[in-house]
Formats: C-alpha cells, structure tokens, sequence
C-alpha cells in the first residue's frame, strides 16, 4: 500500500504500483483497512481523481469524503488489488470489480453502488463519438460561456480579412485579442 500524497513517484515505480495506463481494480484503505473498491480503464488517472475529489471536498462517496476530512489524508492508501489484464478484458473488469468487493463487503462503504447494477464499460469507439457529440452540442451557440452569436462571429472575420485591430475588434465585441485571433482558426470554424 502507498499513500497517496506520493501518487506521482509511486506510479513512476513499475515494480511497486500501478502501471500508467493500466487497468484494474483497486482499493483505497483508511488506517489499513479497505473502505473504497473501484475499476478503472487507467488506474493512475483514477487515483488522481480520486485524490483531486477528497482534497476538494467533493467526493461522490459522502462517508469516504468524511474519513478523509476526519483523519486527513496521511491516513489513506490506495492499493492495487487486481492488475495485470490483456487488452479485450474490458467487459470482465466489473466482474472483477464484484468479486473484490464481495471479498471485503465488511469493510467498505460502497458495496450497494455497484454489486447490484450492471456497470457499462464504454469502448474506445463510444467514448469518441461522445466527445465529439458534446463538442458539436458545446460548440458555438450552444456553449454555455459563449457570449457571441453567430452573426457576430460572421461580422468578426469579415472585420479580420478587411484587417481591422484586433484590439478595435475586441472592444467592440467585449471580449479579449486572444480570442478574436481564435475565431475561424480554433473557433467558430462551421461559418468559415
């Protein structure tokens, strides 16, 4: 077990933890005893996020998060219990992920999350197309921060070939140089 302030130079050492990239199931202790089992396609991100979620108060796992406020961090280990799979093994990691959890299903404190519903494991293909789903979704308009319209983006480019200030351009739109300069390379490319 390795605490996990030291997440980076643990996962550096192959021989001792997880592997970057690598998939498995895992188990996060507090004083030596498994509270938290889980799975991940990468478990170092996993545990990063985990790390990142306790230090910030917002953890999904109510009574986790309160051991982690209560005995702070030096108290938790986070410890590989299964590692090791081929490439393929994706559709049996939540089996995996059961047994573990029925193995120390006195201990933790999320043994009802997961043993009673089917866990989807998306593949790479899936997770593709819903990224490029929520771009498309996010992108102009529809972004929540977006502050332009589309007639404004048009108008902006026109502005940008006449070769008008992009400082000029930035005032009049209320927005920053950076992203006038951004408009038709990065953004709003649809109206280009």
């Amino acid at each position: 077990m390795e605490n996990l302030r030291g997440y980076l130079e643990f996962a550096e050492d192959k021989e001792k933890g997880i592997v970057p990239h690598s998939m498995g199931v895992y188990g996060i202790a507090v004083n030596g005893k498994i509270k938290y089992v889980g799975s991940s396609l990468d478990m170092f991100k996993r545990k990063s996020n985990h790390l990142a979620n306790l230090r910030g108060n917002k953890h999904n796992n109510n009574e986790l998060q309160e051991l982690y406020n209560e005995h702070g961090e030096d108290a938790f280990t986070f410890t590989i219990l299964m590692q090791g799979f081929n490439k393929g093994d994706e559709k049996n990691l939540y089996d995996y992920e059961r047994f573990c959890m029925q193995y120390f299903r006195k201990t933790i404190l999320n043994y009802n999350d997961v043993v009673s519903d089917k866990k989807h494991i998306r593949s790479k293909e899936e997770r593709k197309r819903i990224r490029e789903r929520l771009s498309e979704i996010n992108s102009g308009e529809g972004n929540p921060n977006n502050r332009l319209t589309k007639e404004d983006a048009k108008e902006i480019i026109k502005l940008k070939k006449k070769g008008v200030k992009y400082k000029d351009i930035a005032d009049k739109f209320g927005i920053s140089e950076s992203h006038i300069n951004k408009i038709g390379k990065t953004r709003w490319l649809s109206i280009v």
